[in-house]
């Protein structure tokens, strides 16, 4: 089984130790899901972390005005 979801929020607590920034923030999810006799067996989720870094103003986003391209 595969399923596609999204959370969404505002950054009103501690997260990793970074004090709220009272952000809002979007997050996508992979998850799947094997079943064997009808009991989940193996679970493998994916998360856009990096994204919501970025979004949190925690990491920068390459491209964004005063980035420099290495190139």
């Amino acid at each position: 089984m595969a399923g596609r979801l999204t959370m969404s929020g505002a950054h009103e607590g501690p997260l990793m130790g970074t004090p709220p920034t009272g952000r809002s923030v979007r997050q996508y999810h992979m998850h799947f899901v094997r079943f064997e006799d009808g009991k989940a067996m193996e679970h493998w989720g994916v998360r856009d972390d990096l994204g919501m870094m970025q979004q949190l103003g925690l990491m920068p986003d390459p491209g964004q005005p005063g980035e420099t391209d290495p190139t």
